[in-house]
């Protein structure tokens, strides 16, 4: 997953994101790292705070239009 890339590219912080999305920091980084594997809800309620398909989220590309 590219959850990192994905996150880079909206400009927003580790810390700024989780708060927003109202997770610890720790958490978001270890997603991010591979350390442990968000579940599905979460993946699509970081797919919709970045304004991105699942697709994208886990490829960390933007599907073509």
């Amino acid at each position: 997953m590219q959850l990192r890339t994905v996150r880079e590219s909206t400009g927003k912080g580790l810390n700024q994101t989780a708060r927003e999305i109202g997770i610890p920091q720790a958490q978001l980084s270890q997603w991010e790292t591979g350390k442990i594997q968000p579940t599905v809800k979460s993946l699509q309620r970081l797919a919709a705070f970045y304004g991105v398909t699942l697709e994208e989220l886990i490829s960390g590309t933007k599907a073509a239009s």
